[in-house]
């Protein structure tokens, strides 16, 4: 993680001032187990994922997904989407954090048009987790 993003995160871990624009709770999909809380934030830098509290079942190639649908967990709902890459794509971007941490949303990407966000493995086509975000 470079020293940039690092600052980023521990600020962003303190509240920094952001502003939470809607709120989400994971819950387990197709057998995995997922918790946690989501928010969809902007402070000066942009706007972020939160995440808190979030715990999910470990598997190959689960990436986030930011969607326009609410509780995602289909492929063509995931398709629909943007993936995030989390800690800006250390370990090819995949969801393997726990706990409490903060992403970047990619370059052109809003959220204002997302209504979810899942857990998704890319390798079997099987959603592990979503939430459905709704405004604050």
């Amino acid at each position: 993680m470079d020293e940039r993003h690092d600052h980023d995160w521990r600020r962003r871990q303190r509240g920094g001032g952001a502003t939470v624009l809607k709120r989400g709770e994971f819950a387990g999909k197709d057998g995995h187990e997922c918790s946690g809380t989501v928010e969809l934030a902007e402070d000066a830098e942009g706007r972020f994922l939160q995440f808190r509290d979030f715990q999910m079942t470990q598997g190959p190639d689960v990436y986030c997904y930011l969607t326009p649908d609410a509780d995602p967990d289909t492929k063509a709902q995931i398709a629909a989407g943007r993936r995030v890459r989390i800690d800006g794509g250390a370990d090819g971007g995949e969801l393997t954090k726990t706990g409490t941490f903060a992403q970047s949303l990619p370059a052109g990407v809003d959220g204002d048009d997302a209504n979810g966000v899942a857990a998704w493995c890319d390798d079997f086509s099987v959603p592990f987790g979503a939430a459905t975000l709704e405004s604050v």
